[in-house]
């Protein structure tokens, strides 16, 4: 049996997009919206927006979810055919060591330098970036530059989503944003399916740029729109592994959506939950039957600061996906939960009116 779910993460997994060359995933996502009845609209910033509709006048609600995921640039190429990188937007260097790579649509892999070779004090030391290197087969420079490998060209992992345990959960690289936007696709599906009406109020998805490099496509899209509510899409590292106790971290797969109450990381400061978009969220999915779990977020920091903070403020939230492994080729998630997701966003959609209060009183 089709599952449109699955087939869009599926699809979405396997495009490589960093921050700033978001094109191919954009593309696919265009692709994906207007076979499902709707028009897009594209601004310079690389953020695609399907405006649901809603009468005029009345107040308008954002939903983002970023599309790109992080990876690597090359940074220089050597005489030998090897390639330098740098990092881009929080990747680890232990996530890269002798793993297979994507080189501007050519296979590599990077290199690790044999145990065999190794001292007793390199054995146990990840390697930084700048002693890294790509190795894509070729022999020379200008072998490199025959293959249109050039400064700048991305780097980023490869490897198919997989079904793990009994189907529900998966694992791939870019599950960091690609299951939000998967979500938001699987809305647009529900809707058409139930042949939803427009919204009582003005409601705006946008497919946003730059995320992992400090919020930058969704604070473009808030200064465009204006939104009076807004709601970022996300995924969120979790606990639930041996390596995370409970002391650390609380949330896991498969338990529901994560309402982050406050993150803290570095771009714009992070955010803090507004009050009247928590109670509404957490009102709507009891009655929707969405399990949610809260959390405060040590690190990191989603699009909901951005659009919080973006001209004169907007009432904030962040709906989040917990993830395994954040930041690796081997992200993991679970399907219930984004499923859960859609089916909550699908319901704050219709009920969002002008008639619901966001006073911070």
């Amino acid at each position: 049996m089709p599952d449109f779910l699955f087939d869009t993460l599926a699809a979405l997994t396997q495009i490589h997009a960093v921050p700033g060359q978001e094109q191919p995933v954009i593309r696919a996502v265009r692709e994906i919206v207007q076979g499902l009845g709707h028009r897009t609209e594209l601004d310079v910033f690389g953020n695609l927006y399907v405006d649901l509709g809603g009468p005029a006048g009345t107040p308008l609600m954002l939903i983002d979810a970023h599309t790109d995921e992080i990876g690597a640039l090359v940074q220089r190429v050597m005489p030998t055919g090897f390639l330098a990188v740098t990092p881009l937007g929080g990747a680890r260097e232990s996530c890269f060591l002798a793993h297979q790579v994507v080189v501007a649509g050519h296979a590599g892999v990077v290199g690790i330098k044999p145990g065999h070779f190794s001292g007793a004090d390199e054995r146990g030391r990840t390697p930084t970036f700048d002693q890294l290197f790509v190795d894509v087969g070729a022999e020379s420079a200008d072998e490199v530059a025959a293959m249109g490998i050039r400064v700048g060209s991305q780097v980023t992992w490869t490897g198919p989503l997989t079904r793990l345990g009994k189907g529900e959960r998966v694992t791939a690289k870019a599950i960091d944003n690609r299951l939000s936007c998967a979500v938001l696709c699987e809305v647009l599906r529900q809707r058409r399916h139930s042949s939803a009406p427009a919204p009582r109020a003005r409601v705006v998805l946008a497919f946003t740029s730059q995320e992992e490099v400090g919020l930058r496509g969704a604070k473009a899209a808030a200064c465009r729109l204006h939104p009076d509510v807004a709601l970022a899409v996300d995924t969120v590292p979790c606990g639930g592994t041996p390596d995370v106790p409970a002391s650390v971290c609380t949330t896991d797969i498969g338990r529901g959506p994560v309402l982050p109450l406050m993150a803290r990381g570095g771009g714009g400061g992070g955010y803090l939950a507004h009050p009247a978009m928590v109670a509404w969220l957490e009102e709507t999915a009891a009655a929707a039957g969405v399990p949610l779990q809260l959390d405060l977020t040590r690190g990191g920091n989603n699009d909901a600061a951005a659009m919080q903070q973006a001209g004169a403020g907007a009432a904030a939230l962040a709906l989040c996906l917990p993830r395994r492994y954040s930041h690796s080729p081997v992200e993991m998630a679970d399907l219930r939960d984004a499923r859960g997701a859609s089916k909550l966003i699908a319901a704050l959609i219709a009920d969002f009116s002008a008639d619901r209060s966001f006073a911070f009183a």
